[in-house]
């Protein structure tokens, strides 16, 4: 078992936030610099996520992102600065844990436009 605290690494201080929401597929990537991101699925459908290692530069490289099929019983937790697009899935929204600190996508949020910046287009099913 992990503490909540020890799930959002980066010694970061602040408070976390578990929100629940609603995700379809996106044409961008993000990343967080200061802290992890856990993810899964409420409903136990499978879906997919796209991801990049971390590094300096301002965008991910497109030849690094790589897609993992979750299942959905599963969590992932993403380490710090690592770039993702998704979750994404097929058919009817899914409900998702979202673990970050509370205030990650206003001041620790940095995103890519793949189809703007890189020409790309995801098609994924499961």
């Amino acid at each position: 078992h992990v503490q909540l605290n020890e799930a959002v690494a980066g010694n970061v201080e602040g408070p976390n936030l578990i929100g629940v929401g609603h995700w379809c597929a996106p044409r961008r990537s993000d990343r967080h610099q200061a802290c992890t991101q856990c993810l899964g699925a409420l409903e136990g459908r499978d879906w997919l996520m796209a991801v990049a290692p971390p590094g300096g530069a301002p965008m991910p490289d497109p030849n690094e992102i790589r897609a993992f099929h979750i299942p959905g019983n599963c969590f992932i937790k993403l380490h710090v600065g690592t770039w993702h697009a998704g979750p994404y899935f097929e058919g009817d929204p899914i409900s998702f844990y979202n673990l970050e600190l509370s205030d990650t996508n206003i001041v620790d949020h940095d995103t890519c436009n793949l189809a703007q910046n890189h020409g790309l287009r995801f098609r994924m099913s499961i």
